[in-house]
C-alpha cells in the first residue's frame, strides 16, 4: 500500500526584479595597466571579458594542489572526521546542477573529487553541523591584523588577495558574516584549493585586477595553498575581533525582534493533511512587521555601500528583500538561512526533501505551526530514507512511501526528533506491503495469460533466469563503477553462485584489474562457494582460520601422552602453557591477531625453538598468503579469493580490491563490561596515567570542571594528553588483563563520557580509529585500521556494546549481497556511505516469489491450510 492523499507544494518564490536601491555597476574596467602591459591575459567569453581562463577552454584546475590540501587537512584531524567534499560547476563557485550543496548526489569521495578536478570541474569543502571544520574567510586582509589570525592551513582565493584559513573548532563557533569576510562553520562551503574560477572584468562583484600584486597576476582565478601548516584548533575567543564584534552586534538585533509565540496555534484537527508551514508568510517566520526597514537579522548586518543600515525591507510586494546582497526571501528560504542550512546571500532555489524537513522542524520547534501539524510528505520521505527504512527506488512520484516505511518513519519522527508527526499510520497487511497487486486475478490465470494480464497493468513477472541475469548485471555495474552498495537480492536467486563462478581475471574492465575477494558469514558457506568455483572451471583460493590449518594452533604439538607413531613429535609450551591454549588466550581473550601472537610465541616458547613446527616450513596459516591476493607483478592471483567475514581485517584483502560481502557481517566485539574495565585499568597503569583505574577515568571524564584551575582540572588535562600514548609491546603478552582494544576503548569511553551527549535512550557513544597489531602476514607497513564504536550507559557507565568495523575505505569497490538488508546495520558493519539497490522492485519481488517460486502464505484461524487457487509450491 502506498500513501497517496495529497502532494505538498514547493513554496520557494522567485527572486523577482531589482529594486531602485540596487547599486549601479562601476565604470567599465578597461585600460588598467596589468592588461595593457600584457601581465594578465584577457579572453572573450560571449559578451564578457575574462581573465585567468585559457582561450581554448582547457583545464585550469589543479588536482595535485587538491591532493596536497586533502593530505594536510586530514593529517591531524580529530578521530572520525571525514571531509565533506561537493561537486561544483566548472569555472563557477555554485554547486553542480545549480541546486543546494546538500543534495546528496553532489557529495564526493576524495577519489571522485580528484577525478572531477581532472575533468576541469571545481570542488567545494563544507563545514557541516555534523563535523568540526571551520573556515575563516578573509576577503579584505586590510581589515584583519595578521597577528589576530591563528596560524593554520591557509589558501589564497582567485582574487590573490583574500585567503581562507581552516581550523577544527567546537560547537560554540557560529556562522559569521562581516565586512572583513566570513566564518563558515555550519552547513556552508567554500571552493577547495585546486579549483579555478576565471575573473570577469565586466562584473563589478569580481576582483579589480589592477589591485593584484604583480607576482600573483599569473595565478588569477586559482585557489591555491599558501601556508602548509597543520590544521589548528580554534575557540570562539580566538576568532579575529572584527568577526566577533559583528556577530555580537547581530545577536543584539536578533534579541530585539519580537519573541516567538509562547504557545503554538490551535490544533488543526483530524482530517487536515496539509501542513500549515505552506500558509505562513514572511512576517510569521521573521517575527518582523510589514513595513520593517533596517538591518538583515540573518545576513550581513553592517552598513550598506552608502553607509546606512536600512538596506533590508519587508513589504507585501517583495516579501523580505536584502538590497545589499540583492536577494529576496520566501518564508522557506528565510527559515533555511536562519537555521544554517543555506547561505543567507544565496538562499533561493527549490527545496530538497531534507530541507522540507528542516523547514517543518524549525516551524514546529518555534511554535509557528500547531503541535499536531502534519509533516510534509517529502519531509517524511527524507526521514524514511535517512533512517534506512526504505530506498529512494521504493518511493513513487517523489513522495509516495510504502506503507511500512511510512509508519516506521512516523515513529522515527517521534523517537529521534521528539516531534508529533501529525499523521496516522496506514494499514499494512504484511511486511512486504507495496502498491496493491491484482493477485486474485493473476492467481486465476496461468502462463502467458497471466503475463499478459500483468503487462496490461504495468507489471512484470520476472522469470528466475531474468532475475539472475539482472543480479549478475547489478554486480557488474557496481564493481565497474567502484561503488559501495548493498544489493537487495531475494533468497534463492543465486547470489553466492553468481560471484563464485565468474572468471573475474578475464573481466578486467569490470574489476579494474583488481582482485575479487568473496567473504562469507560461515566456513560452510565459504566452502560451498569455493566448491562452486572449482566446478565452474574458475580459479579460486580459500583462506582458512588458524585452528583449521595451523598445527600449533589446533593442538598438534601440545603436551599429551605419547601415542604410537608420534614419539618424535615436537612438544611446544609457551610461558608454561600448551601452545594452543596460549595462542587461544592471546587471540581470543586479548584480541591479538594470530600473526602477532605467532611472533611472540617464537620469542617466548619454553623450548627455545627458533623455528616453530612444522620444522623447516612456514606455519600453514601464514604460508597460505604467499602470492595472495596478487602475483609479484601486481596482477590478481586468482579469479576469486574466498574467506569468512573476519578476513576483512586483513590489510592486503581490502587495499584496492573488490570486496564482496555475502550477507551482512556482524563485527560486534564479544567482550564483557567487566573485561573492558580490567583491560582499560591495565592500560592506564601501563602508560603511567594520572589515574590507574576505570573508575578514576570515568570520574575525571564526568566531572564538571569548566573554568576550574583545581588539581582535578589539571589531572584531567594530564589524562587527556596521556591517552595518546601506546603501551609497551611486552604489555600485550605479559599482562593477563591486557587487551588489544584496551587503549582505544579507553579513548572512546573518555570521549563519550567527557564530550558526548546522551541520546533519547540514555546512552552515549563515540567512535575512534583503531589500528591493531597487524593480522596480515604480508608487509607490515600496510594500513590495518578499524573503526571502534562504543555505546555506554549514561547512568551507571556500563559498556553496552562494542563494534570493531574494518575500515574498507581503501577498497576499490565494496558490494554487499543480502536478501533483507537493514541499512543501519550495514552502515555500522560495512563500508562508509553504503547505498542500497534492489535487484527486483517490491512488486516484481512479490510476483517472482509467488509465481516463480510458488511462495505464498495465507493463514486462516489457527490452522495452516493450502490457499484456494494458489499455485502449489514445486518440490
Amino acid at each position: 500500500m502506498l500513501v497517496n492523499d495529497e502532494e505538498d507544494p514547493d513554496t520557494d518564490a522567485p527572486e523577482g526584479g531589482l529594486p531602485d536601491e540596487t547599486p549601479t555597476p562601476d565604470a567599465e574596467k578597461d585600460g588598467f595597466d596589468p592588461v595593457e602591459n600584457g601581465e594578465i591575459e584577457i579572453y572573450e567569453d560571449g559578451d564578457d571579458r575574462v581573465a585567468g581562463q585559457p582561450e581554448d577552454g582547457g583545464v585550469r584546475t589543479d588536482p595535485d594542489e587538491f591532493k596536497r590540501f586533502h593530505e594536510l587537512l586530514t593529517a591531524e584531524a580529530p578521530d572520525g572526521y571525514t571531509p565533506y567534499y561537493i561537486k561544483c560547476e566548472r569555472d563557477e563557485k555554485g554547486p553542480f546542477g545549480g541546486g543546494a550543496w546538500s543534495n546528496p548526489e553532489n557529495r564526493l569521495s576524495v577519489e571522485e573529487a580528484i577525478a572531477w578536478l581532472e575533468s576541469g570541474g571545481n570542488i567545494g569543502i563544507v563545514g557541516t553541523t555534523d563535523d568540526c571544520l571551520v573556515d575563516l574567510d578573509v576577503d579584505d586582509p586590510d581589515l584583519v591584523a595578521e597577528e589576530d589570525v591563528k596560524q593554520t592551513l591557509r589558501a589564497t582565493s582567485r582574487s590573490r588577495g583574500g585567503y581562507h584559513g581552516w581550523y577544527f573548532g567546537d560547537d560554540e563557533i557560529p556562522n559569521i558574516d562581516s565586512d572583513a569576510g566570513e566564518v563558515r562553520a555550519m552547513n556552508q562551503y567554500v571552493l577547495a584549493p585546486g579549483s579555478h574560477v576565471p575573473v570577469n572584468l565586466d562584473d563589478p562583484d569580481d576582483p579589480d585586477l589592477d589591485e593584484i600584486a604583480p607576482s600573483e597576476r599569473e595565478n588569477v582565478g586559482r585557489y591555491s595553498l599558501t601556508e602548509e601548516h597543520p590544521v589548528a584548533r580554534l575557540e570562539y575567543e580566538e576568532i579575529p575581533p572584527i568577526y566577533r564584534e559583528e556577530h555580537e552586534q547581530r545577536q543584539e538585533v536578533i534579541e530585539q525582534r519580537p519573541d516567538r509565540r509562547d504557545d503554538p496555534p490551535e490544533p488543526t484537527g483530524d482530517g487536515d493533511n496539509r501542513s500549515a508551514v505552506f500558509d505562513l508568510d514572511i512576517t510569521d517566520v521573521t517575527g518582523l512587521s510589514w513595513g520593517y526597514r533596517g538591518v538583515n537579522p540573518i545576513g550581513h548586518h553592517s552598513n550598506d555601500h552608502r553607509g546606512n543600515d536600512r538596506y533590508f525591507k519587508i513589504d507585501r510586494e517583495h516579501g523580505a528583500r536584502d538590497f545589499k546582497d540583492n536577494v529576496s526571501y520566501s518564508p522557506a528560504s528565510w527559515v533555511l538561512a536562519d537555521a544554517g542550512e543555506r547561505d543567507p546571500r544565496i538562499p533561493n532555489g527549490g527545496l530538497t526533501d531534507r530541507e522540507y524537513f528542516v523547514y517543518w522542524r524549525y516551524c514546529k520547534e518555534n511554535n509557528l505551526v500547531p503541535a499536531d501539524d502534519p509533516i510534509p510528505r517529502r519531509a517524511l520521505v527524507w526521514v524514511a530514507i535517512d533512517t534506512g527504512l526504505c530506498d529512494s527506488d521504493d518511493v513513487e512520484d517523489g513522495w509516495k512511501l510504502p506503507a511500512d516505511a511510512h509508519n516506521d518513519a512516523l515513529d522515527a519522527v517521534r523517537e529521534k526528533y521528539d516531534l508529533d508527526p501529525g499523521r496516522d499510520p496506514v494499514p499494512s497487511d504484511d511486511a512486504d506491503a507495496v502498491a496493491p497487486l491484482p493477485l486474485a486475478l493473476l492467481d486465476r490465470l496461468t502462463g502467458e495469460e497471466r503475463e499478459r494480464a500483468a503487462r496490461k497493468r504495468g507489471l512484470n513477472i520476472p522469470t528466475t533466469d531474468d532475475a539472475r541475469t539482472r543480479l549478475r548485471d547489478a554486480v557488474f555495474r557496481e564493481l565497474r563503477a567502484g561503488n559501495t552498495t548493498v544489493l537487495d537480492a531475494p533468497t534463492a536467486l543465486g547470489k553466492s553462485h553468481t560471484v563464485a563462478t565468474e572468471p573475474w581475471r578475464r573481466r578486467g574492465d569490470v574489476t579494474g584489474e583488481a582482485p575479487v575477494v568473496h567473504l562469507h558469514a560461515t566456513t560452510d558457506a565459504r566452502d560451498d562457494a569455493a566448491s562452486k568455483t572449482r566446478d565452474s572451471g574458475a580459479n579460486g583460493a580459500v583462506l582458512k582460520g588458524r585452528k583449521e590449518i595451523s598445527p600449533l594452533a589446533r593442538g598438534d604439538h601440545d603436551p599429551r601422552a605419547v601415542a604410537e607413531g608420534d614419539e618424535d613429535r615436537q612438544v611446544v609450551t609457551i610461558d608454561g602453557e600448551p601452545a594452543s591454549q596460549w595462542l587461544d588466550r592471546q587471540c581470543d581473550e586479548k584480541g591479538l591477531p594470530f600473526s602477532t601472537a605467532l611472533t611472540l610465541a617464537r620469542e617466548r616458547n619454553d623450548q627455545d625453538l627458533d623455528d616453530l613446527p612444522p620444522e623447516g616450513q612456514e606455519d600453514p596459516a601464514v604460508a597460505q598468503w604467499n602470492g595472495i591476493p596478487r602475483t609479484e607483478d601486481g596482477d590478481p592471483a586468482k579469479d576469486v579469493i574466498h574467506g569468512t567475514h573476519q578476513f576483512a581485517y586483513v590489510p592486503s584483502l581490502r587495499r584496492h580490491t573488490n570486496v564482496i560481502l555475502d550477507e551482512q557481517p556482524d563485527f560486534t566485539v564479544e567482550v564483557s563490561d567487566e573485561r573492558i574495565q580490567r583491560g582499560v585499568s591495565s592500560y592506564l597503569q601501563a602508560i603511567n596515567a594520572p589515574v590507574s583505574s576505570w573508575t578514576g577515568l570515568i570520574a575525571l571524564a564526568d566531572a564538571d570542571l569548566s573554568g576550574s584551575t583545581s588539581d582535578a582540572a589539571k589531572e584531567r588535562s594530564a589524562l587527556d594528553d596521556a591517552l595518546d600514548k601506546d603501551p609497551p609491546t611486552e604489555w600485550y603478552a605479559d599482562d593477563r588483563d591486557a587487551h588489544a582494544l584496551a587503549p582505544d576503548l579507553a579513548r572512546a569511553v573518555w570521549r563519550a563520557v567527557r564530550y558526548g551527549d546522551a541520546d533519547g535512550n540514555g546512552r552515549r557513544s563515540a567512535k575512534v580509529l583503531h589500528e591493531p597489531p597487524r593480522l596480515d602476514a604480508g608487509d607490515g607497513d600496510q594500513y590495518a585500521g578499524a573503526w571502534l564504536s562504543v555505546v555506554i550507559d549514561d547512568e551507571d557507565y556500563t559498556v553496552q556494546s562494542v563494534w570493531s568495523t574494518p575500515d574498507l575505505s581503501q577498497a576499490r569497490a565494496v558490494v554487499g549481497l543480502d536478501a533483507h538488508p537493514s541499512m543501519p546495520m550495514w552502515e555500522l558493519n560495512g563500508a562508509p556511505g553504503m547505498d542500497r539497490d534492489a535487484v527486483l522492485d517490491p512488486a516484481e519481488r512479490r510476483l517472482w516469489r509467488r509465481y516463480e517460486r510458488g511462495l505464498s502464505v495465507v493463514q486462516i484461524g489457527d490452522a495452516t491450510r493450502p490457499a484456494p487457487g494458489a499455485t502449489p509450491a514445486s518440490g
